[in-house]
């Protein structure tokens, strides 16, 4: 693992609070460190308080920020004092501990600080660095992990069996090292967990995790394990994709993307012998099992059917563990293993499914490297679920949280018009809408890259390119519901070629953009139904107050599987634009 550090950057820092910022985002930048929220820093400070007095504090990365970006304001400052003596209690919830350590702070509108701050606390040394590395993770998610660490590190770390992160973990690491000696180690194995180092020394405390790591990794090397990752490509079947991503939402009761991962070692992992009982073995650290549940779906055949037998599995799951006092969570994947066709990532956010993609990918390499060592061995299902069930993560069921209405839907725009499909965009994405544009302008297509939407750039005349740029976005977002099109001349013989995939999104609807001509609606109906036509007075109407329950109710109106919108601006585009770029105001 490379060192990053850098003697020139790190002199340009004036204060220790500076080099804590820098060294955290030294790790962030590596991801077989830390992902998306996980690993936490912190470093001791002496300040005046308000009355002139000395207080010793601990700035810890607060809840809600990422080390690969986290700044001044991510750490949360905490007084020294109150966690010691939180230290001391014998018993402490959660969520008591939680309101404590707030109450400690001395900025009370700085983020909450680390569920492990206690144990930041009681490590005898200024700078502490925690992260999650894949090599050392897998190694101690082994059948002999104690002697595999030992093997790499010898007595030079001090080794913790699991325990669950919070208030017991850091008592349990209280009573451990009470009798020991500190600086005779250079750190700290958490197994199943993580890995810790320490110093008085922000720059040591770095190298130290990246040494340590890096002899993880040899030792990984040196068993070959790297080698025996599986690798493979081959097609999927996008009509199927399109229908496992429509039963996900359904379970979820909200719509849902599917975003599917071709890549070889994907592809790879999704052929191996027994796949289904290899991926539900857990989780590579067990914060993971919060973003993808402690086991995935397995594609075999009938979607509708594979969903309803991992709905009887977690429910199951759900009820072996639970003392009762747990609120069930949704019985919805957020990870489905397609086997020889890869892996499928299941959120309502592009960024959702971005970040298990990035969680799954980490788990199922992890897997096979421990496979080759003594074999995989994580924590068990009933410790997967005191994590998943944590109070700390069960109190934000009780929270409301409003979402965008078309949020997990899918907009494809069709369109050569710079202003108007960009306007378009971005009012279907403040919507929560995943959208992508197909489109023979070069520059409409640049422009849309830059505004952060997926785009196509092909001949538009062409329904065959058409089909074809759509198929990839298909691969990224797993379906179709709303297509927006500008283009008047696409024929009707060619958006027929994409009705397979349109029928089976999620109250899905067609709206046709035309100027000045009444267009004839298409029958999206099984029954072959007779074609239906619906106008309305103007794009304002239709995009802007586009609604899910307005559409629900036309395509019941149809009585057909697609809403067919066929629009007559009575505006010109300026118009049009105009009133867009308002409403994305």
């Amino acid at each position: 693992m490379q060192n990053l550090w850098s003697e020139q950057q790190a002199s340009q820092f004036e204060d220790d609070l500076d080099l804590r910022v820098y060294t955290s985002r030294l790790l962030g930048k590596e991801e077989n460190l830390v992902m998306h929220g996980g690993g936490n820093t912190s470093v001791k400070i002496s300040q005046n308080n308000f009355f002139g007095e000395k207080e010793e504090l601990l700035y810890v990365k607060g809840s809600g920020w990422d080390l690969i970006s986290i700044e001044k304001p991510g750490f949360a400052p905490v007084k020294m004092d109150a966690l010691l003596k939180m230290s001391n209690l014998e018993q402490l919830s959660d969520l008591d501990m939680v309101e404590q350590q707030r109450a400690a702070m001395t900025n009370p509108s700085a983020p909450t600080p680390s569920v492990e701050a206690i144990l930041h606390a009681i490590i005898p040394f200024k700078f502490v660095d925690h992260t999650h590395a894949d090599a050392v993770v897998a190694i101690s998610n082994t059948k002999n992990g104690n002697e595999e660490i030992k093997k790499v590190y010898g007595d030079r770390l001090i080794i913790i069996p699991y325990v669950m992160p919070g208030f017991i973990l850091a008592k349990c690491i209280k009573d451990l090292t009470k009798d020991i000696n500190w600086h005779d180690y250079e750190g700290m194995i958490l197994m199943n967990h993580g890995i810790f180092t320490f110093s008085d020394s922000a720059k040591e405390s770095y190298e130290l995790m990246i040494k340590l790591v890096s002899e993880a990794e040899t030792h990984i090397e040196k068993a070959r394990a790297y080698d025996t990752l599986s690798s493979k490509e081959e097609e999927p079947d996008l009509l199927q994709l399109i229908q496992i991503r429509k039963e996900v939402s359904i379970l979820r009761g909200r719509p849902s993307l599917a975003s599917l991962d071709q890549s070889q070692k994907a592809c790879g992992y999704s052929s191996i012998d027994n796949v289904s009982a290899h991926s539900k073995r857990g989780t590579l650290t067990p914060d993971h099992v919060i973003r993808i549940k402690p086991f995935p779906l397995i594609i075999d055949g009938d979607p509708k059917k594979n969903l309803h037998e991992y709905k009887n599995q977690y429910m199951e799951y759900f009820n072996k563990n639970s003392d009762g006092s747990q609120k069930a969570l949704d019985c919805a994947p957020r990870w489905g293993v397609w086997p020889g066709k890869g892996l499928i990532s299941f959120g309502q956010t592009k960024k959702e499914c971005s970040i298990i993609s990035d969680i799954i990918k980490h788990n199922t390499q992890a897997m096979q490297i421990s496979d080759q060592l003594s074999g995989w061995q994580t924590i068990s299902q009933n410790e997967l679920f005191e994590v998943e069930y944590w109070s700390l993560e069960q109190a934000k069921l009780g929270k409301s949280s409003s979402q965008p209405e078309l949020q997990g839907k899918v907009a494809v725009i069709l369109g050569n018009q710079i202003e108007l499909v960009s306007a378009i965009a971005h009012s279907l994405s403040n919507k929560g809408a995943a959208v992508a544009v197909v489109s023979s302008s070069q520059d409409l297509v640049s422009a849309i890259i830059e505004s952060g939407f997926l785009a196509f750039e092909c001949d538009i005349q062409n329904g065959q390119e058409v089909k074809q740029s759509i198929e990839k976005m298909l691969i990224q977002f797993g379906g179709l519901d709303i297509v927006v099109n500008l283009n008047k001349l696409l024929a009707e013989s060619q958006i027929d070629s994409l009705l397979p995939y349109i029928q089976e999104g999620i109250n899905p609807c067609l709206i046709d953009i035309k100027s000045n001509s009444t267009h004839e609606g298409i029958s999206f109906s099984e029954n072959s139904a007779p074609s239906n036509k619906i106008s309305y007075a103007g794009i304002r109407h239709s995009l802007l107050s586009y609604s899910e329950n307005n559409l629900k109710e036309k395509t019941e109106q149809l009585g057909s599987l697609v809403a067919y919108i066929a629009i007559q601006p009575e505006v010109d585009d300026a118009q049009v634009i105009t009133q867009l770029k308002t409403s994305n105001d």
